[in-house]
């Protein structure tokens, strides 16, 4: 029951932790706040992948650091950079995302 409850915890504080980074770094140019959550998550993923049991992989990796990145507000904010005409800008994201969050799951695992 503890465990649980060190979960819902952990998971409550990451996802309030996400919303205060978005809202912190995000502007009208450019959602930097989404790619640092989206960064330093896939990081701290990697790094408990390659350091936690298999059985709290699921757990720890995942579920907990899933209430912290966001795919969907990414997703999102791209469809609406594209949206206002902003294609550069939302191109410069996804290739900005996928590099730096693929960067730091390798630096992580190789930690």
């Amino acid at each position: 029951m503890i465990t649980v409850v060190a979960f819902v915890l952990a998971a409550g504080t990451l996802a309030l932790a996400r919303s205060y980074v978005i809202e912190l770094l995000n502007s009208r140019r450019f959602p930097t706040g989404t790619l640092t959550v989206n960064t330093s998550g896939s990081l701290a993923a990697a790094v408990l992948l390659s350091r936690v049991p298999a059985s709290w992989a699921t757990v720890t990796a995942f579920a907990a650091l899933g209430a912290f990145t966001t795919f969907s507000t990414f997703a999102v904010e791209v469809a609406a950079l594209w949206d206002d005409k902003r294609r550069g800008t939302a191109a410069a994201y996804v290739l900005a995302t996928t590099l730096t969050a693929v960067g730091a799951a390798f630096i992580g695992l190789g930690l």
